[in-house]
């Protein structure tokens, strides 16, 4: 009796370890009895039950508690140290957020048998990094819960929609839509799956739509801004070319609406989550319909009534952080690409006789695009704006946010080229910039940026650590400009690559570049271009013996 009972044995293992194999065969069996054990003597380990010596993660829950590593099993003391490599690698990848790194460390982490207590940071650093960029990202929103039920968002067929369009249907709530409007998310996963895999058919493209609501009872009465819909999918399909279709974010059809029932209502809730990733993503393009009635009444089905006034697209709360977030990403390819704005001109283009193609779309409609706002200035721009629910600003404040810094933190390259943007627009992408904490390249090629721009977004660049290419060609930075670069490239310390071509710095501003390098030399830069500059001969001739001493620099083009 006494070799099972417990405190009598932890009382032996005190003082000799070794009296645990005089334990009951239970106790030598029970992880937690045999926890307890090694805590007060390690060499009790040496008398555990091959079970549990053999099993990872109580050896090294029993480590962790103090077991003397040197009566742990040789076979797992080297798991023990493999487990410590994986663990300072995944810290590094973590610290760095090198994807690529995390990527690898896991799975190696998985492979040796690591716990899932390990694994739960690198996977929450790795989610992070891929939210806005990966499509594998938008796959949660899409599937059933762990605990059963309906998922948050449901996306729409677009060759459905364009049924519904031409036969001058309405669209139905969520709750009412038919089996073959919905995408099953397993269907939509398969199909990514195999184009990774080197399928030559497109996968199918994903949308936002981002629209305003007509009435509260319904957003779109009478379908008209179905028929537009209608024409947009029309033309995309034609270009995508058989087999491939559209999966469609619109928030009538893919969240429960009203009235809901108490299940709805959570998985509302939960969908409420994902909202900004539908614009925001990388992956998808979006679908900006601006165009608004001054008024709006409901057919006899929907109750009838007078004419109500409807808000412009621009007045309202939930358009306006819709779009903005959109903007976030909308550089990768250019805001032609991943935005369309369509207004009266386009809808009058879209519903004529002569159908437009998909190449016609995108140079037609494209979105002129501002810089990504910084939170405290979007959330004053976004308290001027209406809300039918007033309570959905403080949560829109808030979800901006997150979804700024998520998607900044996680940004690598930039590209805002031939935008028109001018000094004021480059100083608001100065404050943003400097949350783009990975930052490795920017082109702000052909725009419109002079000295005062100039200076902001040097000043700014000196915070990105990992800032390497930098592209300002075409622009109109002069001596002024020139000088500010001067102050502050010495503080880009990863600056690899500068492009300051065809601007308008002249032998004041080629001076000041000359002085720098004279005073000393970077240690990074491998190229500078400053041709179709207005540099005379002897400045030339300065830069090209004040860069003489930098061995690392490769070329330079005055």
């Amino acid at each position: 009796e006494l070799h099972g009972h417990e405190e009598v044995v932890l009382a032996a293992v005190t003082q000799n370890g070794h009296a645990m194999r005089h334990a009951s065969e239970h106790l030598r069996c029970d992880p937690r009895f045999a926890l307890e054990a090694v805590k007060r003597n390690s060499y009790a380990m040496e008398c555990l039950s091959p079970d549990l010596r053999g099993n990872y993660e109580f050896v090294l829950q029993a480590v962790q508690n103090g077991c003397s590593l040197d009566c742990v099993p040789a076979r797992l003391r080297v798991w023990m140290e493999g487990r410590q490599v994986l663990l300072d690698r995944m810290r590094a990848a973590i610290d760095n957020q090198d994807l690529l790194a995390l990527r690898e460390v896991i799975k190696d982490a998985v492979a040796h048998k690591l716990p899932e207590s390990d694994l739960f940071e690198p996977r929450s650093a790795l989610k992070k990094l891929v939210k806005y960029n990966e499509v594998t990202s938008l796959w949660e929103a899409l599937t059933t819960p762990p605990g059963g039920g309906a998922p948050p968002t449901k996306l729409i067929r677009g060759s459905w929609l364009l049924q519904l369009a031409d036969q001058g249907g309405r669209l139905p709530r969520r709750q009412d839509l038919p089996a073959d409007a919905v995408w099953d998310a397993d269907e939509l996963i398969a199909d990514a799956e195999e184009y990774d895999a080197g399928r030559h058919r497109q996968m199918h493209k994903i949308v936002a739509v981002s629209y305003c609501w007509l009435r509260p009872e319904h957003p779109d009465p009478y379908g008209e801004q179905l028929k537009t819909m209608g024409e947009l999918v029309r033309s995309v399909l034609a270009d995508l070319g058989p087999g491939v279709d559209l999966a469609i974010f619109l928030d009538y059809c893919s969240v429960f609406q009203e009235p809901r029932n108490e299940p709805e209502t959570a998985v509302f809730r939960e969908s409420l989550k994902y909202v900004d990733l539908w614009y925001a993503h990388k992956k998808t393009q979006v679908w900006v319909l601006d165009i608004c009635p001054d008024t709006c009444s409901l057919p006899p089905d929907l109750g009838g009534g007078a004419e109500a006034p409807v808000l412009p697209y621009d007045a309202r709360g939930w358009p306006r952080f819709e779009r903005n977030i959109a903007e976030l990403l909308a550089c990768e390819g250019g805001a032609g690409e991943s935005i369309l704005l369509i207004n009266e001109e386009a809808k009058t283009q879209l519903l004529g006789e002569e159908k437009l193609s998909w190449l016609d779309v995108l140079n037609s409609f494209k979105a002129e695009q501002d810089p990504p706002a910084v939170p405290a200035i979007f959330h004053d721009a976004l308290a001027e704006k209406t809300f039918a629910n007033q309570s959905d600003l403080e949560v829109l404040q808030e979800l901006y946010a997150v979804t700024f810094d998520e998607v900044m933190s996680s940004t690598r390259n930039l590209v805002y080229c031939d935008l028109g943007w001018g000094d004021q627009a480059a100083t608001a992408l100065a404050n943003s910039v400097q949350a783009c904490v990975l930052l490795t390249s920017i082109e702000l090629e052909g725009n419109d940026i002079a000295d005062d721009g100039c200076a902001a977004i040097f000043a700014a660049f000196t915070r990105c650590s990992n800032l390497a290419y930098v592209t300002l060609r075409s622009n109109r930075i002069s001596d002024a400009g020139a000088k500010h670069i001067a102050m502050n490239l010495p503080e880009c310390q990863s600056m690899e690559a500068l492009d300051l071509s065809f601007n308008k710095i002249g032998n004041a501003g080629a001076a000041d570049i000359a002085a720098m390098f004279e005073a000393a030399a970077h240690p990074a830069l491998q190229e500078l271009r400053l041709n179709n500059n207005a540099v005379g001969a002897d400045l030339k001739l300065r830069l090209k013996q004040a860069v003489a001493p930098m061995k690392g620099l490769k070329k330079l083009m005055t």
